[in-house]
C-alpha cells in the first residue's frame, strides 16, 4: 500500500473522531444515580465528557438538554434542603438566626454550576434575609442599651432572642447572670418581707421560665403577702372601701384561688372586720353604712367561702330595718316599704313574715304606680253621639292592645262619676272616690262624606253585525290554469266581515269622600293640668262609574248602576283610623312610666328628700317586674335609698 494511502486512511479515521455523537445518558443511568444518591458526581462526569463536544448538533442539544435538566434536579433538591433549614431554624419572631443563613450561604456555590438563575434569585433571598435578621439585631442591642435595672423581664427576653439570632455565646452568658441575681433578689426579699421587690424579681424570673412550677409557687406566696398587707393596711387606715375594690379585683384573677389559700389570715377575719364596723354603724343608726358594709362582706363571704353562720350584728341590722319598715306602712309609703323588705330579703329570705310583707307591700305600690286612665266620650258638634262614643272605644282598645302594663283603663261608664266627683270636691266636700289619674277627652271636629254624581256620554266604535264575503284569495286562484291550481292549495271561498257602528251611551260617575276631624287632650284628674293636646284628620275617597243598557243588532251592554259604600260604613272606618292615630300619641304619653319614675326617683335623691326618691324607685321597680324587666339596677338603687331615709 502506498504512503499517501496511508495518510488518507489516518485522515479518514481522524475526521470520523471529530465527528461522532456526542454521548447521552439513559434513563437506566438516571435512575441508578437518583437511587444511589450519586446525582451530583453524575453531573460533574457528564459535564466533563461533553467539554470539548461539539453540541450545536441534533444529538449535541439533546445532550446539552440533558445536562441542564440533571443541574436543574440538583438545584432543586439543595433549594428544598436549604428552605427546610430556614424553617426548621427560624424564631417566633419570623427571623433566622445569622449562622444558620450564612451555612446555607455556603452551599450555594455548587448551585451556581447547576443553575445560575435559579443561584441568582435564592442567593438575592438569602441575603435579604440577613439583612432583616442585622437589623433586629441592631435594634435590640440599641434597646437592651437603654434599658434600666428594673426592666428584668424585657432584659432577659432581649438576651434570649439575641443569643440566638446571634449565635454569640456572650448574651446566653449575660442572660445566666441576669438569672442568678434575679433569683438571689427573690429570695432575699422573701426573707425580708419585702414582697413588691419579691414580685418584680419573680415576675421576670416567670416570664423566662412559664413552666418552673417553683417559682410560680413563690410568686404565689408573695402576691398573697403583698395583697395582705395592703388589704389590712387600708383597713387600720379607715379604708374599707379601698380594702374592699384591692379584694375584688384579686377575685377576678386567675391566680386567686391559689392566693387565697396561702393568706396568713383567714377569710374569715376578712369578713369579721366588715360585720363588725357594720354593726357599730347599725348601732349609730347609720343603717346606709351598715348595709353597705354588710353586703361587702356577704360578697366577701361568697368569693371566699367562709363562715357562712349569720352574725349578731346582720340580725340586729335586719331587725332595725323592720322597724322602719313598720313606720312606712303607718305613714302609708308603700314604696318605701317595699324598699326595706327588698333589703332584708337580700340578707334573709327566711325573715319572719317576710313573704306576706312583700306581697302586700309590693300590690300596693304597684297600685299607686299604675296611673288609671279613663276615656271619656268625645263631644260632637253635630249632636251625634255615635261617632265620639266609637272614638272613646277604640282608644281606650288601642290603650289596652299596646300598653296593658303601664296603665290601668277604667271603664267610660264610670266616667260620669269621676265628673261628679270633681264637682263635689270643688263644693268643698272631701271627695274618697280613689277614680282617674288621667282623663282623655276629645271632640270630633268634624264628620261628613260629600257625595257628588256627574253624567256624561261616552262614544264606542263596536260590533254590531258579521256579513259574508268573497274571498279574493279564492278568485285569483280560481283564475289559475289547472296545472297552476294542482300545485296550489285551494283557499276558502268566503270570508266573514264584522260589521262596526258607532254607540253613544250615557254614564254615571258616583265620589264620596269622608272626611272626620278630632281633637284630643290628656288632663290630669287632680289638678286639671292638661299634659298632652292634638288634632289629626282622616279622609278616605271612593269613586265608581254606571251606565245605561243598550242593545244594537249583536251588541249588548247591560245596565250597571254605581255602588259605593254607605255613608255610615265610611264614616265607621274613618273612626278606626284617627282613634288609632290619636292612639299612638297617647301611647307615646303614657308608655313606661318606670324609666320616668326612675328619674324622678334621682331628682329627689339629688334634691336630698330620700323618703321621695325611694318611693318613686319602688314604683319604678314594681312597673319592671310586672312587665318582667330586668330590674336588678332598679332594686339596687331602691335599696339604697331606702337604707338612707331618715
Amino acid at each position: 500500500m502506498s504512503r499517501l494511502t496511508l495518510s488518507g486512511i489516518a485522515i479518514a479515521v481522524s475526521l470520523a473522531a471529530c465527528t461522532s455523537a456526542p454521548p447521552t445518558l439513559s434513563p437506566q443511568e438516571l435512575q441508578a444515580a437518583q437511587q444511589s444518591g450519586s446525582l451530583e458526581s453524575l453531573y460533574t462526569q457528564y459535564a466533563a465528557k461533553l467539554a470539548g463536544q461539539k453540541l450545536d448538533t441534533p444529538e449535541g442539544q439533546k445532550a446539552q438538554a440533558q445536562l441542564t435538566q440533571l443541574g436543574k434536579q440538583l438545584s432543586d433538591k439543595l433549594e428544598q434542603e436549604i428552605r427546610s433549614e430556614l424553617n426548621q431554624q427560624g424564631t417566633a419572631s419570623g427571623l433566622v438566626p445569622l449562622p444558620v443563613i450564612d451555612a446555607q450561604l455556603a452551599k450555594l456555590p455548587r448551585m451556581q454550576t447547576w443553575a445560575p438563575e435559579q443561584h441568582r434569585k435564592l442567593a438575592a433571598e438569602l441575603n435579604e434575609l440577613k439583612g432583616r435578621t442585622q437589623a433586629r439585631i441592631t435594634a435590640q442591642q440599641n434597646q437592651l442599651a437603654r434599658l434600666t435595672e428594673n426592666e428584668m423581664g424585657q432584659r432577659l427576653a432581649l438576651l434570649d432572642d439575641l443569643a440566638k439570632l446571634t449565635g454569640d455565646d456572650r448574651y446566653s452568658r449575660e442572660r445566666a447572670d441576669v438569672l442568678a441575681n434575679l433569683r438571689k433578689k427573690a429570695d432575699d426579699a422573701l426573707r425580708n418581707e419585702q414582697y413588691g421587690d419579691a414580685k418584680q424579681a419573680l415576675t421576670a424570673l416567670k416570664q423566662a421560665n412559664p413552666q418552673d412550677a417553683a417559682i410560680g409557687t413563690q410568686l404565689t406566696l408573695a402576691d398573697a403577702r403583698l395583697f395582705e398587707k395592703k388589704f389590712w393596711d387600708s383597713l387600720a387606715e379607715g379604708q374599707l372601701d379601698a380594702a374592699y375594690t384591692q379584694f375584688m379585683n384579686l377575685s377576678q384573677t386567675p391566680e386567686f384561688p391559689e392566693i387565697l389559700k396561702r393568706l396568713s389570715k383567714s377569710s374569715d377575719d376578712m369578713v369579721a372586720y366588715f360585720v363588725a364596723q357594720a354593726g357599730t354603724a347599725t348601732a349609730e343608726n347609720h343603717l346606709d353604712d351598715a348595709y353597705k358594709l354588710l353586703g361587702q362582706a356577704r360578697d366577701i363571704r361568697a368569693k371566699t367561702n367562709a363562715n357562712a353562720a349569720r352574725p349578731p350584728q346582720e340580725e340586729a341590722f335586719l331587725k332595725a330595718v323592720h322597724l322602719r319598715y313598720q313606720t312606712a306602712i303607718k305613714d302609708g309609703q308603700s314604696g318605701l316599704a317595699l324598699g326595706y323588705l327588698k333589703v332584708i330579703e337580700g340578707f334573709n329570705p327566711e325573715f319572719p313574715g317576710l313573704r306576706a310583707n312583700l306581697r302586700t307591700a309590693q300590690e300596693a305600690t304597684l297600685s299607686k304606680a299604675t296611673k288609671k286612665v279613663s276615656t271619656a266620650a268625645f263631644t260632637d258638634a253635630a249632636g251625634n253621639a255615635e261617632f265620639g262614643g266609637a272614638v272613646a272605644a277604640k282608644v281606650t282598645q288601642h290603650l289596652f292592645d299596646k300598653i296593658p302594663n303601664d296603665i290601668r283603663l277604667i271603664e267610660r261608664d264610670q266616667f260620669q262619676a269621676i265628673l261628679r266627683e270633681k264637682e263635689i270636691g270643688a263644693a268643698g266636700t272631701p271627695s274618697e272616690l280613689s277614680t282617674a289619674d288621667y282623663l282623655i277627652q276629645g271632640k270630633i271636629l268634624e264628620s261628613r262624606v260629600d257625595t257628588t254624581e256627574n253624567r256624561s256620554k261616552k262614544t264606542m266604535r263596536v260590533v254590531t253585525d258579521t256579513a259574508t264575503v268573497a274571498n279574493p284569495a279564492h278568485e285569483q286562484w280560481a283564475a289559475l290554469s289547472e296545472s297552476q291550481r294542482a300545485k296550489t292549495p285551494e283557499p276558502v271561498r268566503t270570508l266573514t266581515q264584522d260589521k262596526k257602528e258607532d254607540v253613544t251611551i250615557n254614564l254615571q260617575i258616583m265620589r264620596k269622600v269622608g272626611i272626620i276631624s278630632a281633637s284630643f287632650r290628656l288632663v290630669e284628674a287632680k289638678s286639671g293640668k292638661v299634659l298632652a293636646t292634638g288634632s289629626d284628620t282622616a279622609k278616605a275617597e271612593y269613586t265608581d262609574e254606571g251606565n245605561e243598557g243598550i242593545e244594537l243588532g249583536q251588541f249588548r251592554m247591560p245596565f250597571k248602576l254605581a255602588s259605593l259604600p254607605a255613608d255610615s260604613e265610611i264614616l265607621q272606618k274613618l273612626t278606626e283610623k284617627i282613634s288609632d292615630v290619636i292612639g299612638d300619641k297617647l301611647v307615646a304619653e303614657l308608655k313606661d312610666p318606670e324609666v320616668r319614675y326612675a328619674e324622678a326617683a334621682k331628682r329627689f335623691a339629688d334634691e336630698g328628700d330620700t323618703v321621695m326618691a325611694a318611693e318613686n324607685q319602688a314604683y319604678a321597680f314594681a312597673l319592671a317586674n310586672l312587665k318582667k324587666e330586668d330590674s336588678a339596677a332598679l332594686r339596687r338603687q331602691l335599696e339604697q335609698y331606702a337604707v338612707k331615709a331618715p
